[in-house]
């Protein structure tokens, strides 16, 4: 049987395959830490997968459903998507998270905050994930959340996301001073994603990527 472009199904379908390419991405970046995630993408993939449901038994379904509901962003829809935040899956947390991100309303920053937290929200997935959304949402509430994640986060991939987001909130002191520490970072990617990230704020190629040349810089800048 053939379903028209724009029926359900067949927009449920295209959903399913650009989550899981979507899905397969984090799990690239994120398989040491959530080893299980394997096991779910390679039952998605050998079959055509569970459809987007907030109330699925399996983890991928609610993530799917999170990102729906996101399609549709009521009262009632954006309800049942800050609940997914405290789901005790953290692919389905991730999921509620990207689909606030989608939304895009700034107010959402307060539900997302506390998931900066490691002590709150262990899964690095999930932590990365508000980091992006913070990007979309661009409420200035974020900046300090973020400026600690940079800093502090235990996991590289995390702070990776922190200074890439961070250029979002325009050049701040404050952000090029966090950033200029970060090109010290012991994980090559998140020193090198705030090099880029620095660059990106003043327009500056020339610099050497090493906080002393990056200080210089910016102190020769300032009025």
């Amino acid at each position: 049987m053939r379903f028209a472009w724009g029926s359900p199904r067949n927009k449920r379908g295209a959903l399913r395959r650009v989550c899981l390419r979507q899905v397969r991405q984090k799990w690239r970046t994120f398989f040491v830490a959530s080893p299980w995630l394997g096991v779910v993408l390679s039952c998605a993939s050998c079959s055509g997968g569970p459809d987007p449901d907030v109330k699925s038994s399996y983890p991928y379904g609610r993530y799917l459903g999170a990102l729906e509901l996101a399609e549709n962003p009521n009262a009632e829809n954006v309800r049942q998507i800050v609940e997914l935040l405290s789901d005790p899956e953290p692919l389905v947390r991730s999921g509620a998270v990207v689909a606030l991100g989608k939304i895009g309303r700034a107010e959402f920053v307060q539900h997302l905050i506390p998931l900066l937290d490691p002590q709150l929200e262990a899964s690095a997935l999930v932590r990365s994930d508000v980091c992006i959304a913070f990007q979309t949402l661009k409420n200035p509430q974020a900046i300090p959340q973020l400026l600690t994640c940079l800093r502090s986060d235990p996991e590289g991939a995390v702070r990776r996301e922190a200074a890439k987001g961070l250029p979002a909130f325009g050049k701040k002191d404050e952000i090029l001073e966090a950033l200029v520490q970060a090109i010290a970072d012991p994980d090559p990617g998140a020193a090198w994603r705030a090099h880029l990230s620095l660059q990106e704020l003043t327009g500056a190629k020339e610099v050497a990527m090493t906080t002393e040349a990056w200080a210089a810089y910016l102190k020769d800048r300032r009025p």
